[in-house]
């Protein structure tokens, strides 16, 4: 992703006044306990230029993160796909471009429009062979899984709704749950002499972390009429409805889910999540100081092996609030970033937006930083899958459609993460 030159020009410039001003403001607030309007409202403007070219910054923080995955992905699905065709017994199966490919999605489009009885015989065929021919898919009673195209579509716009996903680790998995062993002890080394006894240095255990894949599911209804116009895109209607509604609920689990009652486990109500950072001021991520000692404890209290590839995540809010502080010699610890599509930083490492996250407030945890590839994982059990249901709200001239699928969340290595906490 590349930047124009004049949205460049235009940040640094802005940048520049934003220093100047806001090092006004402070300076106002010293002498006068209060910084003048004509201040406020020029910091103000400044402000909003900058927020103005937030969305782009955050495209080019969560490309970067997907192009340091996107390799090791590739491979991944190349084995999936090819291990899938050698089962089905005839190459390109279910690509897109494949005739296979084309005649499931002409099946699966005919079953949407008039559900499985009024079928075809070569689309019924179609639609329980691919069924029965793809792993992990455990879903009965009429459900079929999203053709390549939506699903793909449907992949995309989480990203951008849940970048929790471009951060962490995603696993696609055939069981109900995931399994993982984890060392959760161990022992120290011990000096001995050249014939002195060797005891056993207690302390090393192991233990097994792991990670269900509950189901949620999304409801659209669409009217007959609409179904009934043949210039109707389905599908297209089918993805952003299904997208918004799994991208908002899975987003805010893994933010804050709660683990309990079929949630996914939030990386911000983990309770392995144990090392906190507070900022000196009351309710607000500054220290009285006006410094920002909260977030550069937290920089560093992060162990090094984790510190290199770790990201800041934090709402939009909260952004507004960093951009005002300073480190001990007064260097703002915000930093655009947006010249050779470098993205902007904190204390020089990437920051990931995310709207789930708590607002900046007495007591709360507004601000996380970690390596999230390390310490989140998130697995997969079932893919979208949707039933068309014609008879439940038949009466008022609507098809129902069920979307449903398996997926859950969890820190995996707390020691990975670390939150910043505002003063109580």
């Amino acid at each position: 992703m590349t930047t124009s030159h004049s949205a460049v020009a235009e940040i640094m410039t802005a940048f520049e006044e934003f220093k100047a001003t806001n090092d006004n403001r402070i300076r106002q607030e010293v002498k006068n306990g209060v910084a003048d309007v004509i201040t406020t409202d020029k910091l103000a403007k400044i402000e909003a230029t900058l927020a103005s070219h937030e969305d782009a910054n955050q495209r080019v923080t969560l490309a970067q993160k997907a192009a340091d995955r996107a390799n090791d992905e590739i491979k991944r699905l190349q084995t999936a796909l090819e291990k899938l065709e050698a089962k089905a017994g005839r190459p390109g199966a279910f690509g897109d471009r494949s005739r296979n490919g084309s005649e499931y999605k002409n099946a699966f489009d005919s079953y949407l429009r008039r559900t499985e009885s009024g079928l075809e015989p070569e689309e019924k065929k179609a639609l329980q062979e691919y069924k029965a021919l793809v792993a992990g898919n455990d879903t009965l009673g009429g459900y079929y899984l999203a053709p390549a195209d939506v699903q793909t579509e449907i992949i995309k716009n989480v990203i951008l709704m849940s970048p929790v996903r471009t951060i962490a680790r995603a696993t696609t998995i055939g069981v109900a749950s995931l399994k993982l062993p984890k060392r959760t002890g161990v022992f120290a080394a011990r000096r001995v002499g050249e014939v002195d006894t060797r005891n056993e240095t207690t302390g090393y255990q192991t233990g097994m972390v792991e990670i269900n894949a509950p189901e949620m599911y999304a409801e659209v209804l669409i009217s007959e009429q609409m179904i009934e116009d043949s210039m109707f895109d389905i599908q297209a209607e089918m993805s952003t409805e299904f997208t918004e509604q799994f991208a908002v609920k899975e987003g805010a689990e893994f933010v804050v889910g709660t683990g309990s009652d079929n949630q996914a486990e939030g990386f911000m109500t983990s309770p392995a999540v144990t090392q906190v950072f507070t900022s000196g001021s009351a309710a607000g991520i500054n220290d009285v100081n006006g410094q920002a000692d909260g977030l550069i404890n937290a920089y560093y209290g992060l162990k090094t092996a984790y510190a290199k590839n770790a990201v800041w995540v934090v709402n939009r809010q909260t952004i507004g609030a960093v951009r005002r502080l300073k480190d001990s010699v007064g260097r703002y610890i915000w930093n655009p970033g947006v010249q050779n599509a470098a993205p902007a930083t904190i204390l020089d490492a990437p920051y990931v937006e995310l709207p789930d996250m708590p607002a900046i407030a007495a007591n709360a945890y507004p601000i996380a930083f970690g390596d999230f590839q390390k310490g989140y994982r998130i697995v997969d059990r079932v893919l979208i899958s949707v039933l068309r249901d014609p008879f439940t709200q038949a009466g008022n001239g609507q098809i129902k459609f069920l979307a449903r699928k398996r997926v859950g969340g969890a820190v995996v290595q707390g020691e990975a993460i670390v939150k910043v906490q505002c003063h109580v």
